[in-house]
């Protein structure tokens, strides 16, 4: 292999990895701030959150301590952060709302007890389509193990 070909592959790899980094680096750098604007919330309400998430439209956080669940929807342009004290809840549970056996209209987790937050969508076909559903009920599936510890 003479030195041409040698620079031309190494350019041509430069062209597909930089690109590539550079939306990773952003998109990790995205998602820190975003982890520290809950944190930075969650402590304004004295609470110290012990498990955090993002997923593609939300931000989640849970202080095990004060059985207490922040979240907030990354859709909207003014990030509104929810608040519920799950000693004020009876159940939590994960709800799957299918059209047919192979197609998922929403994911969601519901509540049960004194809050006037009935539910958390983590996968709404109408606005999400193109993501992925299995990893969406994954997800969700995990926060109501954390919620319900």
């Amino acid at each position: 292999m003479d030195s041409s070909t040698f620079m031309l592959g190494s350019l041509l790899v430069l062209l597909c990895v930089v690109p590539i980094a550079s939306v990773l680096t952003k998109q990790a750098q995205k998602n820190k701030k975003v982890i520290k604007q809950l944190n930075a919330f969650a402590k304004g309400k004295n609470l110290n959150l012990t498990s955090t998430e993002i997923t593609h439209r939300l931000v989640l956080g849970y202080d095990k301590t004060a059985r207490t669940f922040v979240f907030a929807s990354l859709l909207d342009k003014e990030r509104t952060y929810k608040i519920i004290e799950m000693k004020n809840i009876k159940r939590a549970w994960l709800l799957v709302n299918e059209l047919d056996k192979n197609e998922i209209e929403k994911i969601s987790i519901q509540f049960e007890g004194n809050t006037p937050i009935k539910g958390v969508v983590f996968y709404d076909d109408f606005t999400d389509s193109g993501k992925d559903t299995f990893v969406c009920k994954h997800i969700a599936n995990s926060w109501v193990d954390i919620l319900q510890q």
